[in-house]
């Protein structure tokens, strides 16, 4: 049985402007991904704290998911940006990479107690041959390791979001990127473009 988030969590939401539907299972992530990181380390030093920030980073990418049924996220690690892109787009079917043991088993229980329709799956990109998905997600995951298999992974005319410090994206050649600042503290980039289609 799920929990309700805490009402801390809701009214900060609230305060950020999240749509009412969403707040309820993003607080009782974001309350998931504190319990865990109180026992295993899934964002770092840099990143403790900015939970509510990296939220509302993901959620920037919810209007980018129109017509998208599947979606692949690559290094699903603290479940940003993935998770909360799943609870605002009920209607995606996800599937979250993670080869880290500790990462992939709290993603596991964020599915579980979320009812997302995911699945967590203990691979790196390069070993994974299911797809093509209609979306691929990633954040933190540099370029290299992804960046070769958009063609073999994301359908023609797919969209591909990578959230990034600011810094460059590489891209097939011939696409074009067009990076759109954050309006979250911290700034930041999210770098969106669709697949060719030949």
């Amino acid at each position: 049985m799920r929990r309700e988030g805490g009402r801390a969590v809701l009214d900060a939401l609230a305060g950020v402007g999240v749509e009412g539907g969403a707040r309820p299972d993003l607080a009782v992530f974001l309350e998931l991904l504190g319990r865990f990181e109180r026992v295993t380390n899934l964002r770092g030093p840099a990143r403790a704290g900015r939970a509510l920030v990296d939220t509302l980073a993901a959620l920037a990418g919810v209007e980018f998911l129109s017509g998208v049924e599947t979606l692949v996220d690559v290094g699903s690690g603290n479940g940003f940006p993935a998770i909360p892109l799943l609870i605002a787009r009920r209607e995606v079917k996800g599937v979250l990479l993670e080869p880290r043991e500790r990462r992939w088993s709290f993603l596991c229980e964020v599915v579980r107690e979320l009812g997302l329709d995911a699945v967590v799956r203990r691979e790196r990109v390069r070993s994974h041959w299911d797809g093509p998905y209609g979306a691929l997600t990633c954040r933190g995951v540099a370029p290299r390791e992804w960046l070769g298999e958009v063609e073999r992974l994301v359908v023609p005319g797919g969209v591909v979001m990578c959230w990034s410090g600011g810094g460059g994206v590489g891209r097939e050649p011939g696409e074009r990127v067009l990076p759109s600042p954050l309006s979250t503290p911290g700034g930041g980039l999210l770098h969106v473009w669709r697949r060719c289609f030949t």
